[in-house]
């Protein structure tokens, strides 16, 4: 998304392109229960008018043109279903869900098994009652714990044992970090506590070689084409 407008077709196609094991992508849901892709939970239309996803329906979503500073052309808002049939199962998928009824996540749910990639999906999400749902309905599911910045008063060893056992708990299988918060320390206990360690947004050289020095199980970065040059420096 460095180079491409933010969770377009344009922007997975070119990751994958890249080298990218995976997409990230948040989906919502329409006012007329159709699942589209877009990061944030609000658009500013021409006119100025803010609104939000959930109170509009698709074809206005789908009508909103979606640039980049680099000039790479005006992408479209894609649904979910597009997604899948762009991408198909040679890519893993992390869905954040930004819909915020149970019955947005029966919808998400079932188009990824009807899809049959339900061993592809990482589901994550801030609504954590979402997520818990969806570990009651979904055994099999693959879930991430996103990990918000620790207060000013909790030491950081405390913080990661509340995370530790938030995720152990909750049934979740990956933790989300910021890559500043991790320490050796905390990935090692995290891997003993039978959890995947995610470093999110790795977008300097710098915070790429730290993350896979200390041996996150996965990352996410805006730059595919240089995380996959340090991965391949590193492996050579």
């Amino acid at each position: 998304s460095a180079r491409y407008p933010e969770n377009t077709l344009l922007a997975f196609r070119q990751a994958i392109r890249a080298g990218a094991d995976g997409i990230e992508l948040d989906v919502h849901g329409s006012s007329d229960h159709t699942l589209v892709v877009h990061h944030n939970y609000g658009v500013k239309e021409a006119s100025g008018r803010f609104r939000y996803i959930f109170d509009m329906h698709s074809d206005e979503i789908r009508a909103l043109e979606i640039g980049h500073e680099s000039g790479h052309g005006v992408q479209r808002v894609p649904l979910l279903e597009e997604v899948f049939e762009e991408c198909g199962d040679a890519v893993a998928y992390e869905i954040e869900l930004k819909g915020l009824t149970s019955e947005f996540l029966t919808a998400v749910v079932r188009l990824v098994k009807d899809s049959r990639l339900l061993h592809k999906v990482e589901f994550t999400s801030w609504h954590f009652f979402l997520l818990a749902l969806l570990r009651q309905w979904e055994p099999d599911a693959t879930i991430g714990l996103f990990v918000a910045p620790f207060p000013g008063w909790m030491p950081a060893d405390l913080g990661d044992a509340i995370v530790r056992a938030h995720a152990t708990v909750g049934g979740m299988n990956i933790v989300h970090y910021a890559c500043p918060m991790l320490t050796p320390a905390c990935v090692t206990h995290l891997h003993d506590a039978g959890l995947q360690v995610y470093a999110a947004n790795c977008n300097s050289t710098e915070d790429l070689e730290r993350a896979f020095a200390l041996g996150v199980d996965r990352l996410s970065t805006d730059h595919v084409d240089l995380a996959v040059r340090v991965r391949t420096a590193r492996q050579t």
